[in-house]
């Protein structure tokens, strides 16, 4: 398949990049999916997780939307510029991201990532 690129360069210089704090559902099992505690700066990679933390930020005349995402090896923020609000992401949604991995106040990041909703984990808690 041809890479995607949505445009979007990332807004922070490089860090040093290490998990967070890790969640209780495994993740990175599906064929082609990374974990996302194995994410490494500027690498394209495919993450799959459960949604812990939405948090919208005002950045000047719009607003900044970042979903931290975590999959039992780490935590990864998406980051949706001008939104506020993304339609099917809220707490505990599990969501399949694409993008290149950059830094977001200290956490690694996907800025504007290719998406799609995942149904939920057998045996979760809806």
């Amino acid at each position: 398949a041809l890479p995607r690129h949505n445009g979007h360069a990332p807004v922070e210089a490089a860090a040093p990049l290490s998990p967070g704090p890790v969640a209780e559902d495994g993740g990175g099992t599906a064929p082609g999916v990374t974990p996302i505690g194995r994410a490494r700066w500027r690498s394209r990679v495919t993450v799959e997780g459960r949604v812990t933390t939405l948090r919208v930020a005002p950045t000047g005349e719009s607003a900044l939307l970042e979903v931290v995402l975590a999959d039992g090896s780490g935590e990864v923020s998406l980051v949706f510029h001008g939104r506020r609000h993304v339609g099917g992401i809220d707490l505990g949604t599990r969501i399949r991201a694409e993008g290149r991995v950059a830094s977001h106040r200290g956490r690694p990041a996907l800025f504007n990532p290719t998406y799609t909703l995942q149904p939920a984990a057998p045996g979760a808690s809806s």
